[in-house]
């Protein structure tokens, strides 16, 4: 239409050639809005023979059943290699440290179990309890190996000579957190963890400015497909689902300490303990309630010395710079606080993010 408006107003009464081109252009418009009807009319009145030829292969509707066969294949008491499977994840899920290595190979290739009794006995519990997880969590976590302690007590020393790999699991051994766990326990210490459920993906460069939980978080292989401070405390890998790696290296103690992210959450963490106190509040009141609220444990006397000390030594240098210097907000929402006493108590928050406690599950 569009093209036969242009030719019309372009071509005069006594242009032969450009009249001939306006009847051409007239007669496929006519077949164009023709065909457009006749479809309409199909589309509104299809007719009871209609046939239709499908793009893709066409399948029967009735199930061969072959589907069906594979699962209860997998899934037969005499083919144990699936709960296997099934049990060696789980275990590593709950004890940092698999059965067989090789999370990836349970065939020729792979590793021999280091207690294959005691994976088969779990296999088999958790085949004849019909493949219940929740009976294996339930069953791993009340008992006795799970429940033991990472310290090495008086009684327990002389196994260190024995056994320092603890291989035969005589004591718990430590573990990191998930790179999640760091991220959403800062949120929650600031006190601005979104805890609601649901809703779409989110790209991963919006986590300084939406506190919603980790796993609503995009992760994908491509560059920038991941939170950078998740990037640094071993986040999921997109392309390997088989175990997921755990590092210590010095830029999470740095991403701790100098990251935008944590030193907004300290401040604003700082001052809520503050606010839930009474007026006049202690060092030594404000060190025991930082220690509950980042630690969720009271401080050792050892440890509220060093803290009291710390508080003591920051505080003398803030009041110093804010002479010459006072703080700014450095890129962050939430600027350091001007009276020396409270700022220095925003630092201690925020060492105490890298505390053993914190990052460590013990």
């Amino acid at each position: 239409q569009l093209q036969l408006a242009e030719t019309r107003a372009k071509t005069k009464a006594t242009d032969t050639k450009g009249q001939a081109a306006i009847k051409k252009l007239q007669t496929q418009l006519d077949a164009a809005l023709k065909s457009v009807e006749q479809k309409q009319q199909l589309v509104k009145n299809p007719p009871a023979t209609a046939e239709y030829t499908s793009f893709g292969p066409t399948y029967p509707k009735t199930s061969t059943g072959r589907r069906r066969a594979l699962a209860h294949w997998l899934t037969d008491k005499s083919n144990p290699l699936t709960a296997r499977v099934a049990i060696n994840h789980i275990w590593m899920r709950h004890f940092g440290k698999p059965f067989v290595e090789s999370t990836f190979d349970f065939g020729r290739g792979g590793k021999l179990p280091s207690h294959p009794e005691l994976l088969d006995w779990l296999s088999v519990e958790f085949m004849e309890h019909d493949w219940d997880m929740k009976h294996i969590h339930r069953l791993i976590v009340t008992s006795r190996v799970y429940q033991m302690t990472t310290t090495i007590s008086d009684r327990t020393r002389g196994n260190m000579k024995i056994d320092a790999d603890n291989h035969n699991w005589w004591r718990m051994n430590n573990r990191r957190v998930e790179a999640e766990v760091v991220r959403d326990s800062i949120l929650a210490v600031g006190g601005n963890l979104d805890l609601s459920q649901g809703g779409p993906e989110i790209a991963p460069d919006q986590a300084l400015q939406v506190p919603r939980r980790s796993l609503y978080f995009g992760t994908y292989p491509e560059g920038g497909g991941r939170i950078n401070m998740l990037g640094l405390f071993n986040a999921p890998n997109p392309n390997g689902c088989y175990r997921r790696d755990s590092s210590i290296i010095p830029q999470q103690s740095l991403a701790l300490v100098n990251s935008q992210f944590a030193i907004k959450q300290s401040r604003l963490a700082a001052r809520q303990i503050v606010s839930s106190l009474k007026d006049d509040v202690s060092d030594k009141q404000f060190v025991a309630a930082a220690y509950e609220t980042v630690l969720s444990r009271r401080p050792s006397v050892a440890e509220q010395t060093l803290c009291l000390e710390f508080l003591e030594r920051q505080r003398s240098v803030y009041s110093q710079q804010s002479v010459t210097a006072p703080p700014k907000a450095a890129g962050n929402r939430v600027p350091a606080a001007k009276d020396p006493v409270l700022r220095a108590r925003e630092s201690l928050v925020r060492t105490l993010f890298s505390h053993h406690d914190f990052i460590t599950i013990h």
